[in-house]
């Protein structure tokens, strides 16, 4: 666990997954941090991300924010925390790396893309940024007011799932929310499993009222990636347009890809 240099006065410790890299070359500077979004923890880079970079000779960890996945926090809330919270939480693990002299690559996926745009506004030696499915900088608000003119009932589908967690148990619903038909059912409910143990009622990621706040948030100084699927069906393709206009990039479009690809 990681506790934040910020956060003594509210108890909060981070879980932190991954590690040095484990290919016998020789040690690594490079570290990549990778950050999850709403519902999830870090357990959702676990098995496909993190071992993968680490054997590729990098240094790989997965950040769960405050209140998700296996951290502590004493301080009980409705919500985990702000999006300035989480984004110094994020910029204050990077800084631990860097102290022992790692270049950070921050990786932010969905609503973790804005956390990470945020907290690399701190970041003076950041090495480079990937939003991957991301939240842009503008928010959602855009996406939502777009799906609801393309597809009212599929918007509302999915606006009442995340309203009502219904697609931790409603395993149709979660497949068209995050995955895609191919995936295979175990798989499906295996997440569920995972978003309602790392996520308890109680501890949503972000208050989106007063997210909007805060935005827009900075667009990062840093080299910057883009990618996104184009079956996402929570984070379009002129979320991610705006997201490398924003960065003066091309977006990369996964085909056949969805939002938990």
């Amino acid at each position: 666990l990681f506790v934040p240099n910020n956060a003594e006065a509210a108890e909060v410790e981070l879980e932190v997954l991954g590690g040095a890299a484990t290919h016998a070359g020789k040690p690594c500077n490079v570290s990549l941090v990778c950050i999850h979004g709403s519902y999830h923890a870090a357990w959702c880079y676990d098995r496909y991300f993190l071992d993968f970079f680490r054997e590729k000779g990098f240094n790989a960890y997965a950040l769960s924010l405050r209140g998700q996945g296996n951290g502590k926090i004493n301080e009980k809330k409705p919500v985990a925390g702000t999006l300035e919270e989480h984004a110094a939480d994020v910029a204050s693990f990077v800084a631990h790396l860097e102290g022992q002299g790692q270049k950070v690559i921050l990786l932010g996926h969905s609503f973790g893309g804005l956390i990470t745009l945020q907290a690399a506004a701190d970041l003076k030696n950041l090495a480079g940024l990937i939003l991957l499915c991301s939240v842009p900088p503008s928010g959602n608000v855009g996406i939502i007011l777009r799906s609801l003119f393309r597809a009212p009932l599929q918007a509302f589908r999915i606006t009442w799932g995340f309203i009502s967690r219904s697609f931790e148990s409603d395993a149709d619903l979660c497949r068209e929310i995050f995955f895609d038909k191919a995936t295979p059912l175990a798989d499906v409910e295996e997440c569920m499993q995972l978003m309602k143990t790392g996520c308890p009622q109680g501890t949503r990621l972000l208050d989106l009222r007063q997210l909007q706040r805060s935005l827009p948030v900075p667009t990062c100084t840093k080299p910057v990636l883009v990618l996104g699927g184009r079956e996402d069906a929570i984070v379009d393709l002129e979320a991610l347009e705006e997201t490398a206009k924003a960065h003066q990039v091309k977006p990369i479009i996964l085909e056949g890809v969805p939002h938990d690809a």
